[in-house]
């Protein structure tokens, strides 16, 4: 299932008779059908696609009720070591290094993502 299909079925949270997967993959081809196939080859597009999902992952990752609150300052803690756990992978020598590092970007981007909608964004002005 794609994130997309998640988000959808968060969106419309009330089961039809049906199920949710008609509806959402609906609700996906309108979706779909609405953005270009322009947008849909922008490098850009994965790249939220793939922040979206890692995003998900860690908003699941604790029982409900159960999430930890963090500060400004552990996320940036966290965003650290991270970085540290990239520059291993990138440095390691096992094969896959390219795959492992990416990864732990991909991380690095989810949790820059969630400090900003836990802590609030600061829209840039130039």
């Amino acid at each position: 299932m794609s994130s997309l299909h998640r988000d959808i079925l968060e969106i419309l949270a009330v089961e039809s008779p049906g199920g949710f997967t008609k509806q959402a993959d609906e609700l996906e081809k309108f979706i779909n059908d609405y953005i270009s196939e322009g947008t849909r080859d922008n490098p850009r597009f994965s790249v939220y696609e793939a922040i979206n999902t890692e995003r998900y992952y860690q908003d699941n990752v604790w029982p409900r009720g159960e999430e930890p609150e963090f500060s400004t300052g552990e996320e940036i803690l966290l965003i650290e070591e991270y970085v540290l756990r990239a520059r291993g992978a990138w440095t390691g020598e096992k094969q896959g290094k390219e795959v492992e590092t990416l990864n732990v970007i991909r991380k690095i981007a989810g949790i820059a993502v969630r400090c900003m909608e836990k802590h609030g964004v600061q829209q840039r002005t130039e």
